[in-house]
């Protein structure tokens, strides 16, 4: 089986954001690390209060360097579980066509809403291998990318 970086190298990146390759970065090192995730994508991370999410989780709503991320949520694994973390960001779709492009490939994928801006976003909980086919779904379809989710292994 191939590994998260493996993919990632293969997976096209959204045009002119930079997003893959903070995320092939941030990953590289094999460990969550909030410090450069937060350094990368130039968000202020604030912990997550326990009542609303897992234990360790961290999250914003503060657009930085320019990219179109909206929101960025960090969660690792409850404590005293060997669960995988997840890093997720997601992007604002206001330059996309309104459509289901992500539930339909991926049935079962939950729809969200980017608070902070108010657009719609369309995501599924995805592991390693989607990685790639969303980003060829969603930059062929409408040049950019609504969600992107990546399970830490």
């Amino acid at each position: 089986m191939l590994t998260l970086p493996t993919f990632l190298a293969a997976a096209p990146a959204a045009p002119g954001s930079g997003v893959l390759e903070g995320v092939r970065a941030v990953l590289s090192a094999g460990r969550l690390d909030i410090s450069d995730i937060q350094k990368r994508f130039c968000v202020n991370l604030q912990p997550v209060p326990l009542s609303r999410g897992y234990a360790g989780s961290f999250e914003s709503k503060k657009i930085g360097c320019g990219l179109p991320i909206t929101y960025v949520r960090v969660d690792t694994a409850p404590r005293g579980s060997t669960a995988s973390g997840w890093l997720s960001i997601w992007f604002e779709r206001t330059a996309c066509v309104p459509g289901d492009t992500l539930e339909a490939a991926f049935p079962g994928g939950e729809r969200t809403m980017a608070t902070d801006t108010g657009a719609t976003v369309y995501g599924a909980r995805i592991g390693t291998a989607d990685v790639s086919a969303i980003y060829e779904t969603e930059t062929s379809r409408f040049g950019c990318v609504s969600q992107l989710d990546v399970r830490l292994n």
